[in-house]
This record gives structure tokens, sequence and C-alpha cells, in this order.
């Protein structure tokens, strides 16, 4: 995940990194070796990257690509992010538009 975000520069995928997400991984990573891997665990622990116009609950912004949406931070998660939390999937950032 390390090696994604040192490429971010010369691709500019990653608009903004969530800024749990490291924690959230290693207590993902200390939970699978503490339980053996079951069809519960589904993506458990699985870093992902949501569009820039999905609304995530986690302080980060949901712009959709507008200057004018800066600093529009949502105190809910829409429906398939909901999903992929439920799922144990996390989220690492919003990804960029392009135009």
């Amino acid at each position: 995940m390390r090696y994604e975000l040192k490429l971010n520069p010369l691709y500019r995928a990653v608009i903004e990194v969530n800024p749990y997400a490291f924690h959230e991984v290693e207590k993902a990573d200390e939970e699978r070796k503490a339980n053996p891997p079951t069809s519960h665990f589904g993506l458990h622990g699985i870093p992902i990257l949501v569009k820039d116009f999905i609304a995530t609950k986690d302080k980060l912004n949901t712009t959709a690509k507008s200057y004018t949406l800066l600093k529009s931070v949502d105190p809910w998660d829409v429906g398939v992010v909901k999903k992929l939390r439920e799922s144990w999937t996390i989220i690492l950032g919003k990804a960029s538009l392009n135009e």
C-alpha cells in the first residue's frame, strides 16, 4: 500500500488518503493473524479507493472534482461504501476523476 502512495506523485490517482487507513490495515492484519481464515472475513483488510464523487463518512472530502465543494465532508456513507465496510474492506482514500 505504501508503494502505491509513493507512485502517486507520478500518476496523481489518489487525491486524498483516509487518515485512519493505516491503523485499520494494521488492526485487520492482527485480526487475521489471531483467527484462522473463514468465509466470514470476505474482503477483510483489503484496501480500496473510491472515486471522489462517492460519499464517505471518514473525514474525506467529497468534491466530485469541484473546488467549490472543497471542505465538503459527508456525515454518512453511501450504500455501496456501507456494504464494503460491512465486508471489512478498508477505504484507503479518494481516487481522482477525469474531466
